[in-house]
């Protein structure tokens, strides 16, 4: 069965801190930048609805504050959606937006913007250091008060998960086949995803692998401590889904795409996180159903 080409290669590696092996042509002994800690690394929090009825959430599924200061809102599939735009009912499952946040001694609220508009304010109240109610409300007074959510913890594993968490840009990539079929093609600034494919293409007649959509151009990715992962496109809605560590100690990561991720729910994969060219990247490796016996890689290189 064909599959869209950067998910392909999405289903392979595990994601890993390490330094390139020695027969990879990208390896060398450059250093890769010092990472400051992300700004909202100490406020970023994932509230989860997902077992809370849609009247008592305002149809919300999950609300991330991530550490960049970022904002990921889903929704239930069946809801009346409130959108920044004024309309009452909307189609899409993700909002993605900005958030500031002032902390008290036993709340923090959160006010949320999406396209420059305020949206919303998620005010979440502690009880000693745990958080026991939430109250939010909306740009037009619709607003909902519930205890029934699940506050979704992070991973503590401090140096690896501190690297990964946050979010990444996409500054070059590059295509590399090995086997019987050799080559290597380096393509600059955001990912595009069916010049990628093409090459791949020009290359090997009997690639078979379907040709993305000509808006899959990847021009980031976020990791966030809560366990979520977004695939961020310039011109298309981003794709989202869940990640955990492998083996935390060799850096390795696995990773899920939620059920409606892509129009359809792909399978778990992994992928690897090193340093290449003295930048980090994180590298997809597979197997190519084709006539010929060869693996194609690809790296994002990322700032």
């Amino acid at each position: 069965m064909k599959k869209y080409f950067l998910y392909m290669l999405l289903a392979a590696l595990p994601l890993a801190f390490t330094a390139c092996s020695d027969d990879d042509d990208d390896n060398n002994s450059e250093a890769a930048p010092e990472l400051p800690v992300p700004a909202n690394d100490d406020v970023a929090a994932k509230i989860n609805f997902a077992k809370t009825p849609a009247e008592q959430s305002a149809g919300i599924d999950f609300i991330e504050f991530t550490e960049t200061g970022k904002t990921i809102i889903k929704f239930k599939e069946t809801s009346d959606v409130i959108e920044p735009n004024r309309l009452s009912v909307n189609l899409q499952k993700y909002l993605n937006g900005t958030y500031t946040v002032v902390k008290g001694s036993d709340y923090r609220t959160y006010t949320v913007v999406i396209n420059g508009n305020y949206y919303a304010t998620v005010k979440i109240f502690l009880n000693g250091t745990t958080f026991n109610t939430i109250y939010m409300e909306f740009y037009n007074e619709r607003s909902f008060s519930t205890s029934a959510f699940e506050l979704i913890n992070k991973k503590i594993e401090q140096t690896a998960t501190t690297k990964l968490c946050r979010e990444w840009t996409v500054s070059s990539a590059r295509l590399r086949a090995k086997g019987e079929l050799t080559y290597a093609k380096d393509f600059s600034g955001a990912a595009d995803m069916t010049a990628i494919w093409e090459y791949a293409k020009s290359k090997d007649s009997d690639f078979d692998m379907e040709k993305p959509s000509q808006n899959k151009i990847v021009s980031g990715i976020i990791f966030t401590k809560s366990g979520t992962f977004a695939i961020l496109y310039l011109n298309d809605e981003n794709d989202y889904g869940t990640w955990d560590w492998a083996d935390v100690k060799n850096g390795k990561l696995a990773y899920t795409w939620m059920e409606d991720g892509m129009g359809s729910k792909f399978e778990k994969g992994t992928a690897t996180f090193d340093v290449r060219k003295g930048q980090y990247a994180i590298t997809l490796d597979t197997d190519v159903e084709s006539n010929k016996n060869y693996e194609l890689e690809l790296t994002f290189y990322l700032k």
